[in-house]
């Protein structure tokens, strides 16, 4: 949206600067200014290449300065060569009919001509009038002398006087002027026309029958007044009746004005605008141009606040982020920083600020790109040093818009110190015991771990930091110093989680050459059931004669078994008759019998720990982790003979 918007701009601005310099091309393509002009345009056009070609690519300042005095002056070099032509075009706007609604001025062109024939008529003076309507007079206009002076009653006397050099002939009326006199008319051919009539007369009506003119006569010989129009001669009419016949041609001449305007077609509009082409296109192209010129003249000021990071020498400049930033480049392996201070105030900093000033265009590609710059200072020991500082003159500047010297550029504050500390790199062998595991609160994936099964990739990690992190961390050393967020899903036979440095290491600024990940095998999720389990006594490693003469004192005993895996799928899909029913036919509480010391008695009753046993396909399939008692059961035994 921002480039749609800063092109309709620009157009709209080209658009004003092309009608602009069409109107002036127009106005001065008939004075003497026309050559003057096409010479400036030239010589402009010169010093444009000129200034773009050695100016701006040799950098020649001084010529710069020159050039825009130069520029200067031509404005003033304008006024003194179109002078009268501005004069003139100035008068001309202000009798424009644009302002007429605004500025409207009481124009009595009827009852002027009306008072100036009816005093020629008393004193017999000879007067023919043409007042131009819709049809151009212009071609029998350049047959007389040209006037152009405003119309009154008076001047009208003065020019049928007849000593007067201009008062054989018309006078032709356009508007409120007197546009020429002694202008020739053609004379009537019509053979009907009563002889009587003389040249005033025919020449009336001869201009009547060709046009749509409105033709007062005065007669010389009578002093009666006639008008002519269409080709028809009203005789001897008085002043008001020749008032009224003026003021309805004129009516009516606007009447037809009004109404032809308002039928103009679309085609019409087209021709009119394709008019003229070479000179609207010159405007145009000129237009452009001015634009051009006006657009770099126009400067703008962007303020950025840029958050100050670090970057490893040779590496580029991380993009990712939206805001902008300044990077001081580093050699990372062997040095970090610690923290950047304002110089100015000896305050901690996170930010500096730039000022950018330079034409508008520029500016504003500038505001509309995130902006990642750099420092560079190539001649620091960083081996021998705790600290350095930098200017803007350290700054490298990478944007187009800030490569060609255009725009300026101010930093706040002033210079920056930034503090450093030598690194080390050390490698550590990756053991559960480094390691601590979380488990979001979940219990119950804590208690599925199996412990033996830890596996680290990689199996071991580069530690990078300041030397005296080493120290600390070394003297913590029972402190696991990293830290694995696991998580799994309750049908998961494996957890896995990132490896990270416990905070408190890594706030003494100790961090992972590279990503570690740490996976660790689950048990499977077990429930609990009730089930009453037959018993089932292993003597075969007592001696022969005390085989099978322990018997438990009941057969059956209601225990509390985990299940997980296969006997937990085989389990879930029972009622409670058949699950019991599927219980005491794959599964049995087993009690191992130890044989005695050599010597020792077998005691009539004896108290056995019993342990869960799992038959059939079930055993094949689970691990001995997949199932279990819930509880310690235990078994009386006794001897039976």
């Amino acid at each position: 949206m921002g480039d749609f918007a800063a092109m309709s701009k620009m157009a709209v601005e080209v658009a004003v600067f092309a009608t602009l310099i069409y109107v002036v091309l127009r106005f001065v393509r008939r004075t003497r200014g026309t050559n003057v002009l096409r010479g400036l345009l030239y010589l402009g056009i010169g010093s444009v290449i000129t200034f773009v070609l050695l100016i701006q690519a040799m950098g020649l300042t001084r010529l710069s300065q020159l050039f825009e005095f130069v520029a200067q002056s031509v404005v003033i070099a304008l006024i003194v060569v179109f002078h009268q032509e501005i004069r003139r075009a100035i008068v001309h706007v202000g009798e424009s009919q644009i302002f007429a609604p605004f500025f409207r001025k009481e124009v009595k062109v009827v009852q002027r001509i009306a008072r100036a024939a009816e005093n020629m008529s008393k004193v017999k003076m000879g007067a023919l009038i043409a007042i131009e309507r819709d049809a151009s007079l212009q071609s029998f206009a350049d047959t007389g002398t040209p006037l152009d002076a405003e119309l009154t009653p008076m001047l009208l006397e003065s020019l049928f006087y007849p000593k007067s050099t201009l008062h054989d002939g018309a006078v032709i009326v356009r508007d409120n002027r007197i546009v020429a006199a002694a202008c020739l008319l053609p004379l009537s051919q019509n053979p009907d026309v009563d002889k009587r009539l003389g040249t005033r007369h025919r020449a009336a009506l001869g201009l009547a029958e060709e046009t749509d003119a409105l033709l007062i006569v005065v007669s010389e010989e009578t002093g009666a007044v006639s008008t002519a129009a269409g080709g028809k001669l009203d005789y001897n009419l008085t002043k008001e009746q020749l008032e009224r016949r003026i003021d309805e041609m004129l009516r009516a001449s606007k009447r037809q004005r009004r109404a032809t305007t308002e039928k103009r077609t679309i085609g019409s509009a087209l021709k009119a605008l394709a008019a003229d082409p070479v000179r609207k296109l010159t405007a145009v192209a000129l237009g452009a141009l001015l634009w051009l010129v006006l657009d770099r003249r126009i400067t703008s000021t962007y303020e950025a606040t840029m958050e100050l990071g670090v970057v490893g020498i040779g590496q580029p400049l991380p993009q990712h982020s939206l805001r902008d930033e300044l990077y001081v480049n580093i050699p990372t392996d062997a040095v970090t920083v610690t923290r950047f201070v304002d110089m100015s105030t000896g305050e901690p900093t996170g930010s500096v600020k730039f000022s950018f000033t330079g034409p508008k265009t520029e500016i504003e590609q500038l505001a509309s790109d995130n902006l990642k710059v750099e420092v560079r200072l190539p001649k620091v020991e960083w081996d021998k040093v705790d600290s350095a500082d930098f200017a803007i003159a350290d700054v490298q500047f990478t944007h187009r818009s800030l490569q060609d010297r255009k725009v300026q550029a101010t930093m706040s504050p002033q210079r920056v110190r930034f503090e450093i500390v030598r690194m080390k790199a050390s490698t550590l062998q990756l053991g559960a015991d480094q390691v601590e595991l979380m488990f979001g609160g979940d219990e119950r994936l804590k208690a599925r771990l199996r412990e033996e099964s830890f596996e680290f990739t990689p199996r071991s990690v580069e530690l990078v930091g300041p030397l005296r992190a080493f120290d600390q961390l070394a003297a913590r050393k029972g402190e696991p110093p990293f830290l694995a967020q696991i998580a799994a899903a309750s049908s998961a036979r494996q957890a896995t989680g990132s490896v990270t440095l416990q905070k408190q290491f890594a706030d003494l600024g100790l961090t992972l050459r590279e990503d570690c990940r740490v996976t660790v095998q689950l048990r499977p999720e077990m429930q609990v059931y009730t089930l009453e389990l037959p018993i089932l006594v292993d003597d075969k490693a007592l001696p022969e004669a005390m085989q099978k003469r322990y018997q438990p004192d009941a057969a059956t005993k209601s225990v509390r078994i985990k299940a997980g895996g296969a006997l937990l799928s085989k389990l879930v899909g029972f009622e409670p008759e058949p699950r019991a029913e599927w219980a005491r036919d794959n599964l049995r509480l087993v009690v191992w019998l130890q044989p005695r010391e050599p010597g020792s008695p077998y005691p009539e009753k004896v108290t056995e720990v019993a342990r869960l046993y799992v038959g059939g396909a079930v055993r094949e399939s689970d691990a001995a982790q997949d199932y279990g008692l819930d509880e310690l059961v235990t078994v009386e035994l006794s001897q039976k003979l």
